[in-house]
């Protein structure tokens, strides 16, 4: 039997249990682990329930990145994430139009309020 299906039995197993006893289950398993493991195990419980959260973080650098400089073009800038993130680069492609939407974003942000990237401009300045 291979691991795969080890984790299909035990989930069925553990479904089948009541409130109580899937509770009992969870702190059971977790206090096994170190609690850098069960902070891990958080986060990668959090991913899994709140995907959007995954790319919140990435789209909130890419529009720092733009907002500091807006000559940079999206694709360095999903080059730079790649790098900065540690992401395979087959995601190149999706991050490119990722922050082409997010160049926009910034861009149309600026023309409507133009006020506050005066502001914004005046504390980089120093």
């Amino acid at each position: 039997m291979n691991q795969a299906k080890y984790v299909a039995t035990g989930l069925r197993l553990v479904k089948g249990l009541g409130d109580h006893f899937q509770r009992v289950f969870l702190e059971t398993l977790f206090n096994g682990f170190s609690d850098k493991k069960r902070l891990q195990w958080l986060e990668w419980t959090c991913h899994t329930l709140y995907p959007e959260t995954r790319w919140m973080k990435l789209d909130r650098w890419m529009e720092g990145m733009f907002r500091g400089d807006m000559n940079r073009s999206p694709g360095k800038v999903a080059s730079m994430s790649v790098n900065y993130f540690r992401m395979k680069s087959r995601m190149y492609p999706f991050l490119v139009k990722m922050a082409q939407r997010i160049k926009n974003r910034v861009l149309m942000r600026q023309r409507r309020h133009p006020e506050e990237n005066v502001e914004q401009e005046d504390e980089w300045q120093g």
